[in-house]
């Protein structure tokens, strides 16, 4: 029995401690989900709102790149109002647990990791406004 709790433990910490190198890569925006931050809203506000993020997402979807390098240097490129890609460069970082991560780009911001593999990585964060980001790698 003290095997296979010693084997648990190795592929939790090696599974964790591979995370950082499992997060390096360009990552595409696939989806950006506010249902959270808009649940208690009355329901006409809900349906303006988010016919425009709705909108606005059409517009970055499978266009906005998040490029996570090797030493916590982040790039974030996304198209701009006139389809011109443009970037901006911060810092990324996991917590000590590493499950969530906070970027450092024009604002901070930290986000849970809900989900990572090698083709879907998940994010939530209940910062205003409450959303949880789909991103694909390919």
């Amino acid at each position: 029995m003290k095997i296979v709790y010693a084997l648990t433990l190795v592929v939790l910490l090696t599974s964790c401690s591979n995370r950082s190198k499992d997060l390096e890569g360009t990552w595409t925006l696939e989806n950006i989900d506010y249902s959270e931050y808009f649940k208690d809203a009355p329901d006409d506000v809900r349906d303006i709102i988010g016919d425009r993020m709705a909108t606005e997402l059409e517009r970055i979807k499978g266009k906005t790149f998040f490029v996570f390098g090797r030493n916590g240097e982040l790039e974030l490129k996304a198209p701009n109002y006139e389809g011109r890609e443009v970037s901006e460069k911060g810092t990324w970082e996991l917590n000590k647990s590493k499950d969530s991560i906070s970027f450092d780009i024009s604002i901070d911001e930290t986000y849970a990791i809900v989900e990572l593999s090698e083709t879907e990585l998940i994010l939530k964060t209940s910062e205003t406004p409450a959303r949880t980001i789909t991103l694909s790698r390919k």
